[in-house]
């Protein structure tokens, strides 16, 4: 899985948020606001990525286990997918 072309993560006033730019948008006419970890698993999502890869990813930059990653990876995988922006 990763990000859909089209799709940016801009900083503004202290929070982060993804936004559709240019004629990549695919229909999502919106914003996501990340907080927490979500903009380091955005980031990470510029590139391919499987649930393991990025739950590996987690633990070496947080002190979480794997399942505690993949626990709160989910949730954000699913936002991601319910609004369109992520592909698998």
């Amino acid at each position: 899985m990763k990000l859909k072309k089209g799709f940016v993560l801009k900083k503004t006033a202290g929070r982060y948020v993804a936004v559709s730019m240019g004629d990549d948008y695919n229909g999502f006419m919106g914003m996501v606001t990340l907080s927490g970890t979500a903009p380091f698993y955005w980031e990470l999502l510029k590139s391919e990525q499987t649930l393991d890869s990025l739950a590996e990813s987690v633990t070496k930059e947080y002190d979480v286990t794997k399942e505690e990653a993949i626990k709160d990876l989910k949730p954000f995988i699913k936002k991601l997918l319910d609004a369109g922006i992520l592909e698998e």
